[in-house]
């Protein structure tokens, strides 16, 4: 090789890296940001989100969303099939969510759907992962809380291959169970 391929080379590999460097400046600024929104729960109505910030660590926890964490490729997925359900205000009591739902209510700041992590009353037991279906229990991490409401969320959904193994499935099925594809159908 002679000096100049060498100097070639070396040149093309600075460029090769400056660009790798400005892509992960770019990534890691959009990641920051969306970690920002996802704090500040920017992404919810403005009186919700006030209500949230201001009384999050007084039986207030947080958002549905902020308990699970979902594996690179089901990203679509979970967010079709949970729907609003992400946006659930999860509180430690029942009390708790009648004196929220009171508070919005009084302030006429929006309303929210708020679910008691304590409800017992829950069987999680009869949703079940089968042959080549798995419940979205099965794939997505429950994090930083033990609840069977969440649980429960997650075990009546089923991750199919096809809409036409759905329809199959939800013939046998006798239970409230709703069936999707990772591309979200």
């Amino acid at each position: 090789l002679s000096l100049t391929s060498l100097n070639e080379k070396q040149r093309l590999a600075t460029e090769k890296n400056d660009c790798f460097k400005e892509e992960l400046n770019e990534l890691n600024s959009r990641l920051n940001a969306l970690k920002q929104i996802q704090s500040n729960y920017e992404w919810l109505p403005e009186g919700i989100r006030n209500f949230i910030l201001q009384n999050k660590g007084q039986g207030v926890l947080g958002t549905f969303s902020d308990f699970i964490s979902v594996p690179e490729g089901y990203e679509r997925a979970v967010e079709t099939a949970l729907g609003d359900t992400l946006k659930w205000i999860l509180v430690d009591e029942s009390s708790q969510a009648i004196t929220a739902i009171n508070s919005l209510k009084q302030d006429s700041i929006g309303r929210g759907t708020f679910i008691s992590i304590k409800d017992e009353r829950i069987n999680t037991d009869i949703y079940k992962s089968t042959g080549d279906m798995k419940s979205l229990f099965d794939i997505v991490q429950i994090e930083k809380i033990r609840s069977n409401i969440i649980e429960r969320t997650l075990k009546k959904v089923f991750l199919v291959s096809t809409l036409d193994q759905a329809l199959e499935a939800r013939k046998g099925a006798n239970d409230n169970s709703s069936y999707i594809t990772t591309d979200g159908d």
